[in-house]
């Protein structure tokens, strides 16, 4: 069996264990991922090998057995009585699918040989206890590939969950049917004479209600052992359960079967809504099904309120109500999930612009600190003697103030209000000079290799191209906690129609940054959600879940997109996609001026800026180049100052400033003077992104900091069409 089920596997696996995210998703900030359902998943990833799911140990295969086998005793009594007279709800059906879908085929395993040794207890005939025990298998695995199929996530926060236990439930019963059927024909006297609706509608009703029933609890409680337990919150939903039991054994064992002690079961619903309300799926799951279990095993055994209905209909009534009964709490329980899960992330969002706002303010100041040192630095080296000691020095402060600005624009990346630089790159030439970076980020314990296959040119936020390699450098480290390699790999590659269309691109060529570790993988639930905002595994305060929504979000904001392919065990590759654009011509070399050929006629130069070494800086800059320079410190003094003066021919003004800010000062100027250039500097992080120049004839923008020959060009340019 276990040769069986590698063979399958690899069989199957040939398909490939590719999956790209949907292609609907819009620009950041926030850039969010609609979700679709896999299209190349294979068996292997609906059915891991054994130890795949995390937190099981060997213990569990033992478990697994000898759970199923009582199951199956405890459900039934004796081979020669119709089974449907047994059991209202076969729980052996919902451990075996648990049991596959947490221990993949070693599972089909364990609940073959115990399903097998519980019919031979019972006296079956060993050909047609082997057939009934692989239709138990076969429907266990059946319904742990059909539940990963359709998108399952085992802690049941969502609605959509319910409605995949549901289609589960409602589909593998038949299998066991099916095979139980074709072996039974095989044999006249064990044939089994069934009415359809009574028989074998009662068959399917049991199996189909014990996936329902243990399901839910088994893999909430396996997804809060992973996520850990708070004693607290164990304690008060251990007390929720014990009143919710001790209401229940009342009502079926001290009172008499009447109508009356059916209504007082429906109380329970009330404890499994609290605790819904304050553990989630989890409470609700719990309370629900061990309610279920209860009233299942009392009145199969004869207890309750149920037995003063019609035998005929009893085992039909008390489904019904075991049905309600889980279903109703855990679509609560996933409703509460789902809330709490929007309130996180309304949380993480709001803390994340606070972050953001605190770095856009510390780079505003910065940004105006590095802009004095920049322009002072340059003053000096221009002063030094070549060669001298004070140049190098100049060099070397211009050098570190270079750095700063990059320090600035990663603090603006991050509260993304950075305005957006993009500009022709190879992308080789980025990613060569972040492996050294990558090397230090990431340990001694992870190699990285580093491959540039082709040149490849993309026009994109350097910024925010470094962004995305060291968020997936991050998350290859997470996943590799003993160390591993990690492959960054660059070329071109074309994408063909189908594989173009899945990740929302068009046909053609595509420079590719390819990144592969060798971590331990995503399983296909996981997978399927990766690059949603907020959707982490880490644990609390370990991750925000927003490393991979910003890789996908550059992406799709820069043209491209992005896919992911992992498997358990296998490591995980992430392909970033961009458009290839032509590569830029060589830079001509400047013709170096002819002495006395340039000629710079004095203009009146008006400059604004609430930064006393900001506006001194400027002043100074202006001044040596043979201008008249006017200085003002916020918007209103600069109207006093101009209306003194009379003609300006240049304004040069930051924009956000106290009284009155840069472009309520441009607008109520160029009132006066139409033709009034106007050169906006400003540290601000909105200052360009976020400003309207639509209104003014002249206008640019220079962000700060900036160097005396940007500014002097930038300037230069508009005064010569004054």
């Amino acid at each position: 069996m276990w040769c069986c089920g590698d063979a399958v596997d690899r069989v199957w696996s040939r398909h490939g264990r590719r999956h790209q995210a949907s292609s609907r998703a819009p620009s950041l900030p926030v850039p969010v991922v609609v979700t679709a359902l896999p299209k190349h998943l294979t068996l292997g990833h609906a059915l891991p090998a054994a130890w795949s799911a995390p937190g099981l140990g060997p213990v569990a295969l033992p478990v697994l057995f000898l759970g199923q086998m009582l199951l199956a005793l405890t459900g039934s009594v004796d081979a020669k009585v119709d089974a449907v007279a047994q059991s209202i709800a076969w729980f052996a059906s919902g451990f075996g699918v648990a049991g596959v879908w947490l221990l993949g085929w070693r599972g089909f395993l364990a609940v073959f040989l115990a399903i097998l040794t519980q019919r031979m207890l019972h006296g079956y005939e060993v050909t047609l206890g082997v057939a009934e025990a692989l239709g138990s298998g076969l429907e266990a695995a059946a319904g742990a590939f059909l539940l990963r199929r359709v998108g399952l996530c085992g802690d049941f926060a969502r609605l959509r969950d319910v409605g995949c236990l549901l289609l589960a439930a409602t589909v593998v019963p038949f299998v066991s049917m099916l095979v139980s059927v074709l072996a039974r024909s095989l044999d006249h006297e064990a044939a089994l004479h069934l009415g359809l609706l009574s028989g074998w509608g009662g068959w399917w009703r049991m199996n189909a209600l014990g996936v329902v029933v243990v399901v839910p609890l088994v893999l909430t409680v396996h997804a809060r052992v992973r996520a850990g337990w708070r004693p607290r919150a164990l304690l008060d939903g251990l007390a929720v359960v014990v009143i919710a039991e001790a209401w229940l054994g009342f009502v079926l064992f001290a009172l008499a079967p009447s109508p009356t002690g059916i209504t007082l079961l429906h109380a329970v619903f009330a404890f499994a809504l609290i605790a819904a309300l304050r553990h989630g799926p989890l409470g609700a799951g719990t309370v629900a099904v061990c309610s279920a279990t209860f009233v299942a095993v009392a009145t199969t055994r004869g207890f309750g309120p149920f037995q003063c209905v019609a035998y005929a209909e009893r085992h039909a009534a008390a489904q019904v109500f075991l049905l309600t009964l889980v279903i109703v709490p855990l679509v609560f329980g996933a409703l509460v999930a789902s809330r709490r899960e929007l309130e996180a992330q309304l949380r993480q969002s709001h803390k994340l612009e606070a972050i953001g706002l605190l770095a856009g303010g510390l780079a505003h100041d910065f940004n105006n600190l590095l802009s004095v040192v920049s322009g002072n630095a340059e003053a000096l080296r221009e002063a030094a003697v070549d060669g001298s000691e004070a140049r190098v020095q100049a060099t070397e402060i211009l050098d570190a103030a270079a750095r700063g600005a990059g320090l600035t624009r990663q603090l603006l990346a991050f509260s993304r209000r950075q305005v957006l630089e993009p500009e022709v790159l190879e992308l080789g030439a980025v990613v060569a000079p972040l492996s050294r970076l990558l090397r230090r980020l990431l340990g001694a314990d992870v190699t990285v290799e580093v491959r540039h296959a082709a040149a490849a040119w993309v026009r994109v936020d350097r910024v925010q191209l470094e962004q995305v390699l060291l968020n997936l450098a991050i998350n290859a480290r997470d996943a590799m906690p003993q160390g591993g390699a990690l492959t960054v790999v660059t070329q071109t590659v074309t994408l063909a129609a189908a594989p173009a269309a899945a990740a929302g691109l068009a046909a053609g060529s595509y420079a590719e940054l390819l990144v592969r570790d060798a971590g331990h993988g995503m399983a296909a639930n996981v997978l399927a959600r990766a690059f949603e905002p907020f959707f982490t595994t880490k644990g609390p305060g370990r991750g925000t879940g927003l490393g991979l929504a910003t890789v996908y979000g550059i992406a799709r904001q820069s043209g491209g997109s992005a896919a992911i392919e992992s498997a358990p065990g296998k490591g995980t590759t992430v392909r970033v996609w961009l458009p290839v654009v032509a590569a830029p011509a060589p830079a001509l070399v400047p013709t170096p001026p002819v002495a006395g050929a340039a000629v710079v006629v004095p203009r009146t130069v008006l400059v604004v800026d609430d930064e006393r070494a900001v506006r001194e800086l400027v002043q100074r800059l202006f001044v040596n180049a043979g201008h008249r320079v006017l200085v003002a410190e916020h918007g209103e003094h600069a109207l006093a100052v101009a209306a003194v003066a009379g003609s300006i021919d240049l304004l040069v003004t930051d924009i956000v400033m106290p009284r009155l800010g840069g472009l309520e000062l441009a607008r109520r100027l160029c009132a006066v003077d139409p033709s009034l250039p106007v050169l906006f500097v400003s540290a601000h992080p909105l200052g360009g992104e976020g400003a309207d120049f639509a209104g003014f004839a002249r206008a640019a923008f220079v962000n700060k900091p900036f160097t005396g020959d940007e500014l002097l060009e930038k300037a230069a340019a508009m005064l010569v069409r004054r």
